[in-house]
């Protein structure tokens, strides 16, 4: 009885310890720097590719992470139960894709006022967004239809375009 009891207790407490280290803390940026007023266009710029970069690696890890649960969900659910306390049920990459996202549209704001041009995209979906339709409007160009593959897929270029592209 007692043996069982210290069998349960250390499973337990095991299952605690694990779930503990399921996932990392969310360490979003800040919207708003202080320096933010002396930056040039260019610095600007660059901050906003390196962050549509970050929120492009936070996507992988975000997948990555939602199949380790799944794997975790179905051998807690069959085979070990505690074993569901090692699931990451913490949003850390939305945290950390929403802060980035919000700084980008600030840059971008920052951008317009003071007159920079060729503002860039805020986020990695508005960035390939504006590269599917560079390649598509360069197909039209010379007189070609893209390869839908090259334009996001029929349904995306007919949506965007109003156009066929070649399957």
């Amino acid at each position: 009885m007692l043996r069982s009891h210290l069998l349960v207790s250390a499973a337990l407490s095991g299952a605690l310890l694990v779930s503990a280290c399921a996932g990392r803390e969310a360490r979003p940026i800040d919207t708003v720097k202080a320096t933010d007023g002396q930056m040039s266009c260019q610095l600007m710029i660059a901050e906003v590719q390196a962050n549509n970069s970050r929120a492009r690696s936070l996507i992988k890890e975000k997948n990555d992470s939602e199949g380790k649960n799944v794997a975790v969900a179905v051998v807690g659910a069959i085979l070990f139960w505690p074993a569901l306390f090692a699931m990451d049920l913490k949003k850390t990459e939305e945290i950390e894709m929403r802060a980035l996202h919000d700084r980008n549209r600030h840059l971008v704001n920052l951008m317009g006022q003071k007159q920079c041009v060729n503002l860039p995209p805020t986020s990695p979906a508005e960035a390939d967004r504006k590269n599917r339709l560079k390649r598509a409007k360069e197909a039209q160009k010379t007189g070609a239809q893209p390869d839908c593959a090259d334009v996001g897929g029929y349904e995306t270029y007919y949506k965007e375009t109003g156009n066929v592209c070649r399957i």
